[in-house]
């Protein structure tokens, strides 16, 4: 803190550069919780729906399990949904998810939830930020997330209603190349 104060002439302090909301809001963090029984009740959780590891299959949990024929026809006469989460509860078992890396880049929404009991990655544009266009950060979450479910073999579902590409990005370049790592992952993924 004591060099970037010194650096920036502003006073700026542990938490602020790299506390939990600071993390979060970087993506360094994944999720943060604020006790330690609602950290350990996060973690079971999450650890619920992943495999032990690579070679494992993707944890199928009875508890979980909801019928998979309920109702989603309603959601074709909304004109625009204004938060992809509302529509992953609808589809998710029990409306029940885990979001990861919910400050960072939102415009894009990375979740874990259990669909049929299975586990399952849901990648979303969110319409409600800048119209749910690709950002450098986003496409560089979607990526990452990917990969990761795709390293556990837990399928993916994407949920998409964009329009497009940001043109405010600063280095069109730089988005340019986001998008097709972005585009590499998913189309490298083997469990989707």
């Amino acid at each position: 803190p004591q060099v970037v104060s010194a650096k920036t002439g502003k006073t700026v302090d542990m938490a602020a550069l790299a506390g939990s909301e600071a993390s979060l809001k970087t993506g360094a963090a994944q999720l943060i919780a604020g006790t330690d029984e609602e950290t350990i009740a996060l973690t079971r959780s999450l650890i619920s729906m992943l495999p032990g590891n690579n070679l494992e299959d993707v944890p199928f949990n009875f508890d979980a399990e909801d019928d998979v024929n309920r109702e989603l026809a309603d959601l074709n006469a909304i004109d625009a949904v204004a938060d992809m989460r509302d529509v992953i509860a609808r589809i998710a078992d029990n409306g029940s998810y885990i979001e990861l890396s919910g400050e960072y880049a939102p415009e894009i929404v990375t979740v874990l939830a259990r669909v049929g009991a299975s586990t399952v990655g849901f990648v979303a544009t969110q319409p409600e930020k800048d119209e749910g266009r690709l950002t450098v950060n986003g496409c560089k979450k979607a990526a990452r997330f990917i990969s990761f479910c795709d390293s556990f073999s837990i399928p993916v579902v994407s949920l998409v209603d964009t329009m497009g590409a940001s043109v405010a990005e600063a280095n069109q370049g730089e988005l340019m190349r986001s998008v097709a790592g972005l585009m590499y992952a998913a189309a490298e993924t083997t469990s989707a």
